[in-house]
């Protein structure tokens, strides 16, 4: 409850190339409870709050998703208690599930909008060229407190700022850098290189004559372009992003980025060696402990420049972000917003009044409950279920 039900890898680049996504929908509901995990708590409202974000969320992007039942007790100890039930055995649950296709197959019959206007660029075959500190062989085996720490900054650029961006109000896409040279960039108002650090020569190019350009925002975090495919070190990033940057040893890595008001707070734990700026005409928006620069932006005539040795991922900062790069801004509440398909999904865990604002121009006024997931229609304001 409260998360945001999204996706383990990247969508968009296998719905452009033509081929079919499926989501899995295997959450536990208290209908049969979980065989595997007795202390596996949940309600039947949250199930069905659940339910409908985790079913919508790939919607959303253009795919498609399904349920997967592990939840049949049968030839289990849980059959005495529960008998040959399934997880999603409830009418009330069911009834969702019906409406839930009613919606979707309608959306179906239409073409797929998702009016994104930030886009997140990854590289997976950049960790092929990278390693994490690893464990010692004995701690693998026995005592695992004893391991080395592992690279702290890669979950933070791909799964919690996945997670921030769901939650900030804004629309995202992502690419693979791959695409670059091909995509579309018309529509997006800020791009964030998240795990990009091998750039070779042509990438570069490609980044500044296509994506630096039309006042865009350009983000770059932990060591984009720190490597050219062949070396790596911190001038390679100087020379791209124009930001003058060192190696430090930041002990304890803790990094401060406070921007209009809001502060986003990020502890690595223990030393790490970590990108850190010059101060010399930029603006210093983040800080290592010991006073270092650790995220800087300026402004340009063809673009505004970011570099964060940290990727951003609290809601607030990414909003307050696209706020500057003009990014349109659907929630201003930090909870697990969903548009795409003509559809508003909002998930909360607080409720309350709300104003919404879709992409297609409608404003929505509501009063949402507590723990819920409630489906709009983006381009009438209706409310379609929650």
């Amino acid at each position: 409850m409260g998360g945001t039900g999204h996706a383990r890898g990247l969508i968009d680049p296998v719905r452009r190339s033509g081929k079919l996504w499926l989501d899995e929908m295997d959450q536990p509901t208290t209908v049969s409870g979980c065989a595997w995990d007795p202390s596996a708590v949940t309600t039947l409202d949250d199930d069905v709050a659940v339910q409908i974000r985790n079913i919508l969320q790939p919607v959303t992007r253009g795919v498609g998703a399904w349920w997967y039942d592990f939840g049949m007790t049968c030839g289990t100890t849980e059959a005495v208690r529960y008998g040959a039930m399934g997880w999603w055995d409830h009418p009330r649950l069911q009834q969702d599930v019906q409406r839930l296709a009613e919606i979707v197959h309608e959306r179906l019959a239409r073409p797929h909008v998702r009016a994104a206007d930030v886009l997140v660029v990854h590289d997976p075959w950049s960790f092929t060229h990278t390693g994490s500190r690893r464990a010692t062989d004995i701690d693998q085996l026995g005592d695992c407190s004893k391991a080395l720490p592992i690279d702290p900054v890669s979950p933070i650029a791909i799964d919690a700022l996945t997670t921030g961006l769901y939650q900030s109000g804004l629309v995202h896409e992502e690419a693979l850098l791959s695409e670059l040279s091909t995509i579309d960039l018309s529509a997006f108002r800020m791009v964030i290189f998240a795990t990009t650090p091998v750039l070779d020569e042509p990438q570069r190019e490609i980044f500044r004559d296509r994506v630096a350009k039309d006042g865009r925002h350009v983000v770059f975090t932990g060591y984009a372009g720190w490597s050219d495919g062949s070396k790596v070190e911190p001038e390679l990033a100087t020379q791209l992003t124009g930001f003058e940057t060192q190696l430090l040893n930041a002990n304890p890595a803790v990094q401060s980025v406070t921007l209009d008001g809001t502060e986003d707070v990020c502890e690595l734990g223990g030393a790490f060696d970590v990108p850190a700026f010059n101060r010399e005409n930029v603006s210093v928006v983040g800080l290592w402990k010991n006073g270092r620069a650790s995220a800087v932006t300026r402004v340009e005539e063809e673009a505004t420049w970011w570099s964060f040795a940290v990727a951003p991922s609290q809601p607030s900062m990414l909003r307050e972000m696209g706020r500057r790069a003009g990014c349109h801004i659907t929630n201003e509440c930090d909870e697990t917003t969903m548009v795409g398909a003509g559809l508003l999904v909002v998930h909360t865990l607080t409720g309350g009044p709300r104003t919404l604002k879709t992409p297609e121009g409608i404003v929505i006024e509501a009063d949402l409950p507590e723990r819920c997931s409630v489906v709009f229609d983006a381009v009438t304001g209706e409310r379609l279920l929650g």
